[in-house]
């Protein structure tokens, strides 16, 4: 498991991905 800035499990990504400020990738 890789603990860095925003390196999460797609399903993670799911949820804050629009939570998040800035659009990801």
């Amino acid at each position: 498991m890789n603990t860095r800035r925003y390196e999460l499990t797609d399903f993670e990504w799911s949820i804050i991905a629009p939570l998040l400020p800035n659009k990801p990738r």
